[in-house]
């Protein structure tokens, strides 16, 4: 081994050719080197997330619940349609810390509005913390429409 004037081994690589040992065309590799000074977290700056990336986790994030479906097409709510592989619409204001979020969803009928509602509180809060580091979010949820889940039977009267 190959030890440069501060006796720390050196590796030399040859710039040309494919094998390793020193030649004329050498530069030297330090294999240790001094140890970085690792900076504390606080002094090493800030990491922006934009609102509309806030909103696609929280809409993936939403559309994993196996009730919640999204509104597609249409204009001005004129011929939309109930469309469960679309993800809901999210509307999302960052205060600080605090994330304010509006989610727009439609849900299959019957299924527990409570308990669906907790359930999806639960997987975005759970979402926000750990992919964007957000640990406080007002979750509000619209229910614009509900969907029967089996096909409804007319009834006659005899």
């Amino acid at each position: 081994m190959i030890h440069s004037a501060d006796h720390r081994p050196v590796l030399h690589l040859a710039r040309g050719g494919h094998g390793l040992g020193p030649t004329e065309q050498s530069r030297p590799l330090r294999l240790h080197s001094r140890p970085q000074e690792v900076r504390q977290v606080s002094t090493r700056g800030t990491t922006h997330v934009p609102d509309a990336v806030i909103a696609k986790v929280i809409s993936q994030a939403t559309s994993e619940v196996a009730e919640v479906g999204s509104s597609s097409g249409g204009v001005l709510g004129v011929g939309q349609r109930r469309d469960f592989s679309k993800r809901p619409r999210v509307d999302v204001e960052l205060f600080g810390a605090t994330a304010l979020v509006t989610i727009d969803l439609g849900l299959l009928y019957p299924s527990p509005l409570e308990t669906t509602a907790e359930r999806i509180r639960e997987v975005v809060t759970s979402r926000l913390a750990r992919d964007v580091g957000i640990h406080q979010a007002q979750i509000d949820i619209h229910v614009s429409w509900l969907y029967p889940a089996e096909p409804t039977v007319k009834r006659r009267l005899k």
